[in-house]
């Protein structure tokens, strides 16, 4: 089974507003987090700062790269146990090739 763990910041900004390209990957990882749980081959968790802080920790790596580069490296996308990208969150055709190539349609 793959596993995809996406480590998200704070999702808006400090004026309680997001940028408009931040709102399109919200709601794309959103649909491709339900749409590849479905399938038995593949989890994608997500884990955000505010809520699941402790989770930022649990990997040394993760804590690594926050403690070096700030809020900078969020989001942070682990595939199987391997960070794969960091700053951004993955695209379609990223996340069909962490399915081992299979499609993800969204």
């Amino acid at each position: 089974m793959t596993q995809i763990k996406i480590y998200e910041g704070t999702s808006s900004c400090a004026t309680g507003q997001m940028e408009s390209g931040l709102v399109a990957d919200l709601a794309r990882i959103s649909m491709a987090t339900r749409t590849l749980n479905q399938r038995e081959d593949v989890q994608l968790v997500r884990y955000d700062l505010m809520q699941d802080g402790s989770q930022f920790i649990c990997d040394q790596r993760v804590a690594d790269l926050i403690a070096a580069k700030g809020g900078a490296a969020l989001p942070i996308t682990m595939v199987d146990n391997e960070i794969v990208k960091q700053g951004r969150y993955p695209t379609t055709p990223e996340l069909t090739r962490y399915c081992d190539g299979t499609s993800v349609t969204l």
